[in-house]
């Protein structure tokens, strides 16, 4: 799926906890999925991409988007915090 502006896409969870956007994979911390979290939402605004939990409408995970292709980006630890006025934007408080 491709980038969207102003809205949430939903994107499938693989079972090792990665999702692929532009032919990279992100790596999301472990026991994302689960038989009642199969997606997550994804927002990419300002070279970061965030990674959401629909159901419960929070943040997972953001990174830097990657210009390189077919990489596995699994830097969990150091992860960055999503901007705030991204849920508000997205999702209707």
């Amino acid at each position: 799926k491709e980038e969207s502006t102003n809205s949430i896409v939903t994107y499938s969870l693989s079972k090792d906890n990665t999702v692929t956007y532009k032919s990279n994979r992100y790596q999301l911390p472990k026991e994302t999925y689960s038989d009642k979290q199969k997606e997550v939402g994804v927002v990419c605004e300002d070279n970061r991409i965030t990674f959401f939990n629909l159901k419960i409408k929070e943040s997972i995970n953001t990174y830097e988007t990657s210009k390189d292709k077919d990489k596995l980006i699994s830097n969990i630890s150091r992860n960055t915090t999503p901007n705030p006025k991204v849920l508000e934007l997205y999702f209707d408080f």
